[in-house]
């Protein structure tokens, strides 16, 4: 973010693209055909596909968590980055989680087809994502707070915390055991907000500063 100054779909891309892993050696989700109504093509769930990576991942769990970040406190864009220590723990973290993912019974595997078809899309993302990495070292963005987007921030996070604590309802296991009521709500509250920041950035016509 930080040495590349993204704009708002570069940041989609790239969280659309680490939405890959979680889904693929975590949860498994991506290959889950039980859940969603079995909507799948070559084994890969297409509510995942989308909802989750595009909509939760791509734009809640990136854009809507970095404008409600810079709300807090204001990014500064000379901050120190990550070094190599960083990176290793950040990269070891992720190996072990996914190696231990590895023994929980209950998460859906692909098939040889299934991992094929995600690898492809995650080369296609790559690509794209990297193709349209230019440094702007010159340029900052200024942060400009929004009422819509404080809407959708503020709302995801009293919702959610909602959600998760006062709400109960028929548990489904997949990976983890779930609240069928919540996800079905936060499902929908997540594709809601992801229209409304798509229709709000079309109607400014410039980058949500994030």
């Amino acid at each position: 973010m930080v040495r590349y100054r993204l704009k708002n779909y570069q940041v989609t891309l790239f969280a659309f693209l680490y939405g890959f892993i979680p889904e693929m050696f975590l949860t498994g989700n991506l290959f889950n055909q039980a859940t969603s109504f079995g909507f799948s093509i070559f084994g890969i769930n297409l509510k995942t596909l989308f909802v989750i990576n595009f909509f939760a991942w791509g734009i809640m769990q990136s854009l809507i968590t970095f404008y409600f970040a810079n709300r807090i406190n204001v990014r500064d864009w000379n901050h120190p980055r990550m070094g190599k220590v960083g990176w290793g723990l950040c990269v070891g973290y992720h190996v072990l989680i996914i190696v231990l993912a590895r023994s929980n019974p209950y998460r859906p595997r692909g098939t040889p087809l299934s991992y094929t078809v995600a690898l492809f899309l995650m080369i296609v993302v790559v690509l794209l994502f990297v193709s349209t990495l230019h440094p702007r070292k010159e340029h900052v963005w200024h942060f400009q707070p929004s009422l819509v987007m404080d809407v959708c921030a503020f709302g995801s996070v009293i919702l959610f915390a909602t959600l998760g604590t006062f709400v109960h309802g028929p548990q489904v296991i997949t990976s983890q055991p779930l609240n069928l009521v919540a996800v079905v709500i936060e499902s929908l509250w997540t594709v809601g907000v992801g229209i409304t920041f798509l229709l709000y950035r079309w109607h400014k016509g410039t980058d949500v500063t994030v």
